[in-house]
Order: structure tokens, then C-alpha cells, then sequence
């Protein structure tokens, strides 16, 4: 049994929103007949929400209420649905409306008089009927107005919470969705064509005008066009707007006539973005001006709309095609867009950029490479610092490399988790950049690597440093290749600190040609020490006085002997 609420403020709220949604002034009437239609609202109302679920029965059957949403249910709920149009279902022209009669009660009167102008189109002349009523009256209808002018975001939540007590208000729920580009409403009009179908001739006009960009720009062409088959042939072409409409869910033909077509709905501001998404779809096929147009409209689109919906395309369309000369100016601009702020497009930015970026990266041409190269020395911060992220890193390191831009490559690498592979590219930057200390602080933080230990080695022995060469050459092992590499660099630059008298161990691990060429660095060697031998003998400056006086000594002796045998 359901548990009364006995408050009377609870009452007064629910018999003001049963006035508000209704239109209804206060009549006299006995106090006992308006507490029993009170209570009997106040079992309806309740019944309504345990049905849609927004209020759950306990264990004991009572029913416990959060109070925010027993207010919101007390403001849009009343007893009858207020929004229901099928008496005026069938008006199409101004001259249809309904003739009152003088003894028509007036609240009577003003709210058939409302629904007519509904059903006409005539917002503007509708809002003017309730304009002077207080704000709390005829709550339902200044929503639906609203919807209906779209001149301001609709109040989706009311919507919402309406339809949970009355099953047909999902349709206005799935409209305002809709205006306001939210996927949720998709799902919610597929079930509605039914009750478009149901709604006066310019209501349904509107609506299909409200839902169908959406529609279009969530691919659902089977919807737009389910709503379009609620009027006739004759009425689509009859009517400038179902016919755009009409063309834009239907005439897509891979034609230069449909561009054209699409370029004039662009002027309408309800159709604008769903023919720019169908042009950005197209763009393979578009003409080299219908696409400049498209840029231009894309990108006005980007730094002023304020709209909720999927600018994925959109952002793809605008870097896609930026040149690479206008790389870095372009994802400025992209990046500094108002919209950037919100996750979904920073997340498009940052994708379709780094797409941009490989693109040009691998371009054959040096002068795209370099313009790429330059763009993301500046962008590659604000970029995830994630698998793919560090992977256009890496490849902008060996494209660096490539072109002999070494300073670059230490930049990108900085984010990224020092690993063997970073710390090759960092040492063969630092090996072709001459950045010595750079390269042997490398080959510490990796004294395994064998390329890096090669390269480390080839710098040492250049630099005579033996310690640091030694450690080189002591790691590389496991690579007898790569020893006979050192050795042979010792021998070009006439630096012997790394060779042995016995390298029995390494001749075991070199194949044939390798052991040939070991043996012409032992040549080298031999060669080597017999010419410093001879350098030893060679007279140096200081002893050229007393050689010349040994000289001349040892040949002044057997001329004198030869004088006295005389």
C-alpha cells in the first residue's frame, strides 16, 4: 500500500503544477470535493512515478522519496498530459482555426486557441497568448515554444523527466536531444516516427527541420528518411524545405550538380553543418573550389560554433589538408580553437595531428620532412605521451637523424621511457653530432648495447681515451665482429691500446674474410713497430756535435798512421 504524504506543502505543490501544466485558474469549489481530487492526484501522480521508476516501494511497500525528485516530478508532472495536439491534428491554414462560441469557458478557449497556433507554426503568436500569465502557468507550453523556436537551448531535462510520467512526451525528450546534437536522441526518435507521423502538418515540418541535421550528421539517412516518408510526394514538393530536406537525405549522387546543391543548403543555418559533414564525406570527390569553400566554411564552424556535437570530421577535413608549408600556422590555429578546450576534440586534434605528422614524416621530399620536423620540435609536448605518441616521437628522432638535424633528436626522445631502442637513437645522434660526453653517458646508461658500445669505442679511440675505448671493447664480447671493427679504427688512427698479443679467442669467433682482414691489421702492426724502431735510430738534433767529432776523430787516426809508415 502506498504511504501517504500528508504535507500540506506537498499538496499545494503538486495542485500548482496540475494548474501549470493545464492552464487551469482556481474555481470555487467546496474545500472537502478539492481535498478529494487533491489526494486522488496525489495517488495518480504517485502511481505515474512508481511506474517509470523515477520512485521504488521499499520492503514494506512504502515508497521512499528523494526530495529533489519529488520537486522536479511536482513541477512537470500534473494529471494530464498538457501537450496533447490530436484535436488540432488535422489544421493546416490560418483560415482552419476553429470558431469559438461566446459561452466557451475562457480558459477553455485560450488553451484550444494555444493549440491551434501550435499546430499552425504560429510560435511567435502563441507565446504572445500566455506572455502576461504568470510564469508558472502553462509551463509545458513556454517549453515546447521554445523547442519549437529554437532560438535558445532547449530545456532537455524537462523534457526528460515529463516523459517519465507521460510515455508521449519521449518524443519532445528526443527532439530537444536532438537540437542540441546529442546521439542519445537517435535511439530515442527511431521510436517516434509513429508519433511524428501524428503531428499537424507544420509541427511535423518543424520537427523533421529540427531532427534531420542530426540525424544526417550521425549517419542515420534511414531515419531522416523515415520522417521525410510522413509526408507525401506532393507535399515535399510543395514545400522549399522538406524539398531541401529531401535533398540532402536523398539526391546524394557522386556528382559535381550534388556539390553545387550542397553548397546552397550551407545557407541555411539549420542544414549548414549536416552539408558540410556530407561535403567533408565527399571530399575525395569534390571539386578544387567546392573543397576551398568547404575549408573556409569548416573552419568558421570550428572557431564559432558553440555546439555539442561530433567535430571529429571537421578537424580531420581542416588538417588533412593542410600543406606542409602551412603545418605549423594550421595546428596553431587548430589547437588555439575556443572548441579545443572540450576532451572529445582535443582528443581529434591530437589524433588527426600526429596523422599529418607520419604523413609528412615519411614524405620522400627533404623539404616536407623538415617542415614536419620543425612543426612537431614545437607540438610534440602537448602530445599524448602515449604508445602512439612516442612512436611519432621516435620516428621524427630517425627522420632527424636522416637529415643531420642531431639536436632535434634529443628533444623528442625527452617524454619518452629511456629504453634500448631510445638510447640507440640517442647515441647515434650524439656519434654523427661529434657530442662526445653525450654519447659515452649513453653508452653507461646502456653498457650492454653492442651498437652503441661500437660507437662509443670508434669515438674513444679518436679521442685517445683508452679507459673509455677498453670498456667499449671488453662489452662487445659476445661480438667479434664488432671488436674487429675497434681494432681496425685503432690501426687508421694509429692507436694500439686496444690490441692483444694473443686474440686466439677472438680469431675463434671471426669467419674466414674476418680473420683475413685481422691479419692485415697484425701487418699494420708489425709494419707499425718497425717503423717506430727506426724512428729510435734516427739522429736527433742534440747529438749531431758529437757524432761529427767521433767522425772526425776516427778518420783522423788512420791518416796518421799512414803519415809515419811514410
Amino acid at each position: 500500500m502506498i504511504k501517504r504524504f500528508t504535507s500540506a506543502g506537498i499538496f499545494l505543490a503538486l495542485v500548482s503544477a496540475a494548474h501549470a501544466q493545464t492552464g487551469a485558474k482556481d474555481v470555487s469549489t467546496p474545500e472537502s470535493s478539492a481535498a478529494e481530487e487533491s489526494a486522488a492526484g496525489l495517488d495518480a501522480f504517485m502511481d505515474a512515478a512508481i511506474r517509470s521508476g523515477l520512485l521504488v516501494p521499499n520492503e514494506q511497500g512504502e515508497v521512499d522519496v528523494a526530495p529533489e525528485t519529488l520537486a522536479r516530478m511536482a513541477y512537470v508532472c500534473g494529471s494530464e498530459y498538457p501537450l496533447d495536439l490530436s484535436v488540432v491534428r488535422s489544421l493546416r491554414r490560418f483560415t482552419e482555426l476553429p470558431a469559438g462560441s461566446e459561452d466557451d469557458d475562457p480558459e477553455d478557449k485560450l488553451i484550444t486557441d494555444l493549440k491551434s497556433k501550435l499546430a499552425l507554426g504560429l510560435y511567435a503568436e502563441a507565446a504572445a497568448l500566455i506572455a502576461r500569465a504568470p510564469e508558472t502557468d502553462y509551463v509545458a507550453y513556454r517549453k515546447l515554444l521554445a523547442l519549437m523556436q529554437n532560438r535558445q537551448r532547449p530545456d532537455v531535462d524537462y523534457f526528460e523527466t515529463m516523459s517519465q510520467c507521460y510515455p508521449e512526451a519521449a518524443l519532445w525528450h528526443a527532439v530537444a536531444q536532438l537540437i542540441i546534437f546529442d546521439p542519445a536522441g537517435v535511439d530515442g526518435i527511431a521510436v517516434q516516427i509513429g508519433a511524428i507521423r501524428a503531428l499537424p502538418f507544420n509541427m511535423r515540418e518543424d520537427v523533421a527541420m529540427l531532427a534531420t541535421p542530426t540525424l544526417l550528421i550521425e549517419r542515420r539517412q534511414d531515419l531522416a528518411q523515415q520522417i521525410l516518408a510522413t509526408f507525401t510526394p506532393e507535399e515535399i514538393d510543395n514545400s522549399t524545405r522538406l524539398s531541401a530536406l529531401k535533398t540532402a537525405i536523398v539526391d546524394m549522387p557522386t556528382g559535381a550538380e550534388s556539390d553545387d546543391r550542397l553548397v546552397m543548403l550551407m545557407s541555411r543555418p539549420k542544414l549548414k553543418l549536416a552539408a558540410l559533414l556530407i561535403l567533408v564525406e565527399r571530399d575525395d570527390y569534390l571539386r578544387p573550389t567546392v573543397r576551398s569553400f568547404a575549408l573556409e566554411e569548416a573552419w568558421h564552424i570550428l572557431e564559432h560554433t558553440e555546439t555539442q556535437h561530433d567535430l571529429d570530421p571537421i578537424v580531420e577535413f581542416v588538417i588533412k589538408h593542410l600543406a606542409s608549408e602551412d603545418l605549423y600556422s594550421g595546428l596553431d590555429r587548430v589547437r588555439a580553437l575556443p572548441v579545443a578546450d572540450r576532451e572529445d576534440v582535443r582528443a581529434s586534434i591530437d589524433n588527426y595531428t600526429m596523422i599529418a605528422l607520419d604523413d609528412y614524416l615519411s614524405d620522400e621530399d627533404p623539404a616536407n620532412a623538415i617542415n614536419a620536423l620543425e612543426t612537431l620540435n614545437t607540438f610534440h609536448t602537448d602530445l599524448p605521451v602515449n604508445e602512439r605518441g612516442n612512436a611519432l616521437r621516435k620516428q621524427g628522432a630517425k627522420r632527424a637523424i636522416e637529415l643531420g638535424l642531431f639536436s632535434m633528436v634529443k628533444h623528442f626522445l625527452e617524454p619518452v621511457d629511456r629504453e634500448p631502442q631510445v638510447g640507440l637513437l640517442l647515441a647515434t645522434a650524439a656519434f654523427w653530432g661529434h657530442a662526445n660526453q653525450e654519447l659515452f653517458a649513453v653508452r653507461d646508461e646502456f653498457p650492454k648495447e653492442p651498437e652503441i658500445n661500437r660507437m662509443a669505442g670508434i669515438r674513444a679511440l679518436q679521442a685517445n681515451l683508452p679507459k673509455i675505448a677498453g670498456k667499449a671493447y671488453d662489452a662487445l664480447v659476445a661480438h667479434p665482429s664488432l671488436q674487429l671493427e675497434l681494432l681496425e679504427q685503432g690501426a687508421v688512427e694509429g692507436n694500439w691500446a686496444l690490441w692483444r698479443s694473443d686474440l686466439s679467442g677472438l680469431v675463434d669467433g671471426l669467419t674466414d674474410d674476418e680473420v683475413v682482414r685481422l691479419d692485415r691489421v697484425r701487418t699494420i702492426k708489425i709494419a707499425s713497430q718497425k717503423n717506430t724502431d727506426a724512428a729510435t735510430r734516427r739522429i736527433r738534433p742534440y747529438q749531431i756535435s758529437d757524432l761529427l767529432n767521433s767522425t772526425r776523430q776516427s778518420l783522423s787516426k788512420p791518416q796518421a798512421g799512414a803519415a809515419n809508415e811514410q
